[in-house]
């Protein structure tokens, strides 16, 4: 059974000691709403369909939560953006995301959101900003290049974060990572990653070309969880996610973010897998809640259906309650000839 790792952000929450502010960011639309998109999958992969609030437990730092089933959130506009590694080693899959920008066109065509384009070595570099043409989009994607031998991964997925962030607030803020596992060059740290993922409510889909060493891969090429549900100890356990968040940095950041990961080795896998990421982006249940206790600091979510052992959860496992955010891009980024065009 297709499970996703629901205890990763719990444990690599422990090593956040971090001072705070009054001020909250993560919460949907500057409100006190917790919003926790959720992907419900039965065996066979398949998103299922029917299910009410009712039917859903929220706990966050282990207080079961009041749900809400928010329908009207599906007619909000999304903003995507498209992270694609250029450096020297990803010089054979650079001509096989040329069509990604066309792929997008069940998220933004038809006037129903924006996407932009960024693409990092050593260092992201904006080459399209938000737009609603997906030919200027796949244009930016064509005149990508091949860049130096790092991967700066996570400095990629932080700069690609805080472009969302400064999206208005009430759009849904999709991230598609493409790159090899590993990280190189990044001057982010992980928990700093995660952190700024949960507090900008982004959703990450990611998609490496080469298997991770920790990543077990089914038919369909996507991560298998381990099924064990044994307590554990989340302190012993978190030198050894941190470990193998830093072997595979896109499925680490897609788990943790309610999102999927998948492997590809050619163009039509990519294709097929955008295709999953389309059906199941649009069979999310968007389910959202009012904290009972909004404590600042790191909280812990889990997600369950009630009394359901045959199905599969993909949903997010934390969010920061906490110190504001810089409202631009990182330092690092760069421009690539990309202005907002709509």
């Amino acid at each position: 059974m297709r499970r996703f790792i629901v205890s990763l952000a719990v444990a690599l929450t422990l090593g956040f000691v971090l001072s705070v502010s009054a001020q909250d960011v993560t919460l949907h639309g500057g409100t006190s709403i917790v919003l926790v998109p959720t992907l419900v999958t039965d065996l066979a992969g398949e998103p299922v369909f029917g299910l009410s609030a009712s039917n859903f437990a929220i706990y966050d730092n282990g207080i079961e939560q009041k749900i809400q089933l928010d329908e009207t959130l599906r007619s909000q506009p999304t903003s995507v953006v498209v992270a694609i590694e250029k450096g020297h080693s990803a010089d054979e899959i650079l001509d096989k995301v040329k069509r990604v920008g066309s792929l997008l066109y069940p998220i933004v065509g038809e006037g129903k959101g924006e996407a932009a384009v960024v693409a990092f070595d050593s260092k992201p570099v904006l080459m399209q900003d938000f737009t609603g043409n997906l030919d200027l989009v796949t244009a930016a994607l064509n005149r990508i290049s091949v860049g130096d031998y790092n991967a700066a991964s996570l400095d990629a997925v932080s700069y690609s974060a805080a472009l969302l962030e400064a999206r208005p607030q009430t759009n849904r803020k999709v991230l598609f990572l493409i790159c090899e596992p590993t990280d190189r060059g990044s001057a982010a740290t992980i928990p700093e990653v995660i952190r700024r993922v949960e507090r900008s409510n982004v959703l990450v889909y990611g998609a490496a070309y080469k298997p991770g060493a920790a990543a077990k891969i089914d038919k369909m090429g996507q991560t298998i969880a381990d099924p064990s549900s044994h307590p554990v100890n989340l302190f012993g356990i978190f030198s050894a996610l941190t470990k193998s968040a830093k072997e595979n940095i896109p499925q680490t950041i897609a788990e943790m973010s309610g999102g999927e990961y998948y492997l590809f080795n050619d163009e039509k896998k990519l294709e097929d897998r955008m295709a999953d990421v389309n059906n199941h982006f649009f069979n999310q249940y968007l389910l959202s809640f009012t904290p009972k206790k909004l404590s600042l600091g790191q909280h812990s979510l889990r997600v369950e259906v009630r009394g359901r052992n045959d199905v599969a959860l993909s949903a997010r496992t934390g969010y920061w309650v906490g110190e504001a955010p810089q409202k631009d891009a990182p330092a690092g980024g760069a421009s690539a000839g990309g202005s907002a065009q709509q």
